[in-house]
């Protein structure tokens, strides 16, 4: 037995003043959040919790997306439509204008 004050390998002296030291595992096998070497945590929930949040923004980043995409899509709708109109009235103009002779103004 080593004399008191004397540190072994492996062995933390105990924060409470007792002479027994508690092993090293006892404390770093987890994550301890608290910072006062309680139960040691599992990450798992933040992990859990983190995969979560980052899949929620990535849907509604997607959501926000694709209701980009359709309106722009339903804005390049109306501008074909509207080419396709001013196409037809053109073509019925050009088209009346050799079926239509025109007067004489004399």
């Amino acid at each position: 037995m080593p004399a008191s004050g004397v540190r072994r390998e492996g062995i933390i002296p105990s924060p409470c003043g007792t002479k027994k030291g508690r092993p090293k595992a006892a404390r770093f096998d987890g994550f301890d959040f608290d910072g006062f070497g309680g139960e040691p945590r599992s990450a798992l929930p933040i992990a859990a919790f983190a995969i979560l949040l980052a899949a929620a923004i990535a849907l509604l980043l997607l959501a926000a997306l694709l209701l980009l995409l359709l309106a722009f899509g339903l804005a390049l709708l109306f501008a074909l439509l509207i080419a396709l109109a001013l196409a037809v009235l053109l073509l019925v103009r050009h088209v009346r204008s050799f079926l239509v002779p025109e007067r004489d103004e004399q």
